[in-house]
This record gives C-alpha cells, sequence and structure tokens, in this order.
C-alpha cells in the first residue's frame, strides 16, 4: 500500500512537471514568434532575441516540482510505516490483555479445582496490651493427607512449621506486634515427599493490627457557621462522635475532645463515650488572634488501661482550600506519651 501510494504520488508530479515543461514550450515558441518584427522605417527584419535567464522560473519550477514528488513519496512511505506500527501495537495490546484474561481465568480455576484445604481457621488468642502484641492461633484441615504430610505457614518473613494435634488438623501460633504492617498476604506450603504445593490464604487481615486491640474514635463534623472578624474567628457547629472496640475485652480509661490552634492546646473536657452507641457534642468557639491560615483542629483521644492513646483529628478547618485536611488522621503515643504510629487520612 506504501509503495502504491509513493509511486501515484511521484506519477502525478512528474505529469505535473511535464505539463509545465509543455507549457514553458509553448511559451517559449509564442516568445520566439513575436521575437521576429519589422523595423517600421527601414522595413528590415529584425531579430529581438530571448534571453535564457526568461526560462530560468520555469526550470526551478519543474526541479522544485521533482524535489516536491520526491519529498511527498518519504512522508508518505514514513506515515504508512508510522500507521503500520500503530496497527500492530494495537493488536498486540489486544492480544495481550485477552492472554492475560485467560490466565486469569484459569488460575481462577485451577485454584478453585485445586484448594488443598478442607477448611482453616484463625483466632486470636491471648494478647498482652502492656508490651502491644498478641497470638494469632491458626488451624488447618487439608483435603487430603498422610503420616508424612508437612504444613508450613509463610507469612512475609516469617515461617512457621505446623503440628499434627489430631488426626489431620494442623494447628501453629504467630506472635504480631499491634503497631508492626504486615502487607504480605500469607500463604500455607503442603508437602509431601518431594511434592510441593502452594495455598493462598485471601481472609487473614494485612497491614496493621492495631485496631482489632485498642479502642480509637471516630467523628462526623457538622460546621452550622464561622465568622472571622477583628482576627477573632467564630465556629459554631456538631459533632457526631462513636467509639470503636473490636473487642469486648477492651479497657476504656479516658475520652477526651481537644481543641488546638496552630498545634497548642487552647481547650480539653472529658466526653462520654460508650460502646456500640454515637453521641452528638455541640460547640460554639470563639478563636482570638487568628490569622488566616492559622490550622483550628479538633481531635478526638481515646485512652486504654494500657496508657495507649489513639488520636484521631475529627474536625480540622481549611481557609478556602488552602491545605489538605487532616481529618480521619490517627496519630498513637504509648504511655510515655512517645509517638508509635501515624496513619495518614
Amino acid at each position: 500500500m506504501g509503495s502504491f501510494t509513493s509511486v501515484s504520488i511521484i506519477l502525478l508530479s512528474l505529469g505535473v512537471a511535464a505539463i509545465a515543461c509543455l507549457i514553458a514550450y509553448f511559451l517559449y515558441l509564442k516568445r520566439l514568434n513575436k521575437a521576429v518584427s519589422r523595423d517600421g522605417a527601414s522595413g528590415e527584419p529584425r531579430h529581438r532575441g530571448v534571453a535564457p535567464s526568461d526560462f530560468v522560473p520555469w526550470v526551478l519550477v519543474v526541479l522544485l516540482l521533482v524535489w516536491n514528488a520526491i519529498s511527498l513519496s518519504k512522508i508518505a512511505d514514513q506515515t504508512e510505516m508510522l500507521s503500520t506500527i500503530y496497527s500492530n501495537q494495537q493488536t498486540f495490546h489486544y492480544e495481550l490483555s485477552n492472554q492475560i484474561s485467560e490466565l486469569r481465568s484459569s488460575a481462577d480455576d485451577l485454584a478453585e479445582d485445586q484448594n488443598q484445604l478442607a477448611r482453616y481457621s484463625w483466632q486470636i488468642g491471648s494478647v498482652d496490651t502492656v508490651a502491644g502484641t498478641a497470638r494469632l492461633d491458626f488451624t488447618f484441615i487439608p483435603v487430603e493427607f498422610t503420616d508424612n504430610t508437612r504444613l508450613t505457614l509463610i507469612w512475609g518473613s516469617r515461617e512457621l512449621k505446623l503440628s499434627q494435634r489430631n488426626v489431620g488438623s494442623f494447628t501453629g501460633s504467630i506472635y504480631v506486634d499491634f503497631f508492626q504492617d504486615i502487607n504480605e498476604s500469607p500463604a500455607l506450603v503442603l508437602e509431601e515427599g518431594e511434592q510441593k504445593r502452594v495455598q493462598p490464604l485471601r481472609d487473614v487481615p494485612q497491614g496493621s493490627f492495631w485496631s482489632l486491640f485498642l479502642p480509637y474514635g471516630q467523628g462526623n463534623p457538622d460546621l452550622d457557621s464561622f465568622k472571622f472578624e477583628n482576627n477573632t474567628l467564630s465556629l459554631k457547629g456538631q459533632l457526631r462522635l462513636r467509639l470503636v472496640a473490636e473487642r469486648e475485652d477492651i479497657q476504656i480509661k479516658e475520652a477526651r475532645l481537644v481543641k488546638e490552634v496552630n498545634g497548642e492546646v487552647k481547650k480539653s473536657e472529658t466526653v462520654k463515650l460508650e460502646r456500640h452507641n454515637s453521641i452528638t457534642v455541640s460547640f460554639n468557639d470563639e478563636f482570638s488572634n487568628m490569622n488566616e491560615n492559622d490550622s483550628i483542629r479538633m481531635y478526638l483521644e481515646v485512652t486504654n488501661d494500657a496508657g495507649y492513646t489513639v488520636r484521631t483529628c475529627v474536625f480540622d478547618f481549611v481557609w478556602e482550600d488552602s491545605r489538605e485536611s487532616l481529618i480521619d488522621s490517627i496519630q498513637i503515643t504509648d504511655r510515655n506519651n512517645k509517638v508509635i504510629y501515624y496513619q495518614k487520612p
């Protein structure tokens, strides 16, 4: 297709050049005929010469047409080549996408067909709130097993050899730190002699485990009005606060609502939070000596019996979107008021 287009362009340009040459030739003849005239007085023929420079423009036109034909031919070839490359890339991406979809479908079917476990479970064992650690107990029952079956739990950098407590029931425990993020999905390795199979475990929690063991607060702010006059900012609204405690044995020592300006505590009050219930706290505050872009935030601090304090930002007054809000950010401090964990909003 590209060669055909190039040849067409060349032939067309050469045709135009030929026509231009014919026109130049006929013009030459016409001028040559007019060049022979008679002098009115002597009656003698007089030859008026035609200078070669008169035909230089036509020669240049012909040369430019030929050059244009060559250039257009090359451009057509490059355009056709780029079009072919783009078409091939589109075809390649389409075929690759189909192959990936087929592989994923095959992997899912294979995982369902080759599930190595009849069932498995995990639960929280002992919890040390002072040390900030907890034991997770696992139980696995494979579909097939013998006396030589060996099971190993792989979780990040951890490797746990499981023991067969009852016939066909393999158990083991792993200790986790409340504040250590584990982002890798665990997997179970089943070994039978030289044969080794891997079973992914998809419903084991990932990330940080602190929310399973520490109480924390959540808030939903509703700002009714604000007014800034004479460097005094007035805020009026409500906060809907809720206590979250995943386990019934979690003990709460205190909950406080703290109001800060530029990181300095201006007001702090105790709030009474109950499990499974929300409360609404109204606020009508004035902050003096304020400037635009000063930060005004409210934090709900929940402290447990071991001295850990979970600090959740529940209100952040932002001046005309001048910065990113910190609402729902979480900071955890230990009994010595040392920051040991921070989670962005």
